[in-house]
């Protein structure tokens, strides 16, 4: 705690990052592929992957219990998708039509 932080330029912390990866490497199985630690919040990761699996103007349906997913949802949404709907328990209460009918709206272009 009383030593100077490493910079993300430092050699130490470039043998830090491969040791990293190598850990990654063995934790997810994956010998050959790009494996990327994120040096960040669980909000980052959770965009990162959003933003990695779907294309701006998709359709995201999100299938939120809690807060996690209703962040998702809100993620999709600021990153511009496409009518990024969260599904929940306090959604179906405020919102009666069932789920397939917003679903179907949001296909349609409506």
């Amino acid at each position: 705690m009383q030593q100077p932080m490493l910079g993300h330029m430092d050699a130490e912390m470039h043998e830090i990052l491969l040791e990293t990866v190598r850990m990654l490497r063995l934790v997810y199985r994956n010998a050959e592929g790009l494996v990327l630690p994120l040096q960040a919040t669980g909000t980052t990761g959770m965009e990162t992957g959003l933003v990695n699996l779907t294309e701006p103007g998709d359709t995201v349906i999100v299938g939120a219990s809690g807060y996690f997913g209703r962040r998702i949802a809100e993620i999709a949404r600021r990153v511009g998708y496409r009518r990024p709907f969260a599904f929940s328990n306090a959604f179906r209460r405020a919102y009666p039509e069932s789920p397939r009918r917003y679903r179907e709206r949001a296909l349609a272009g409506r």
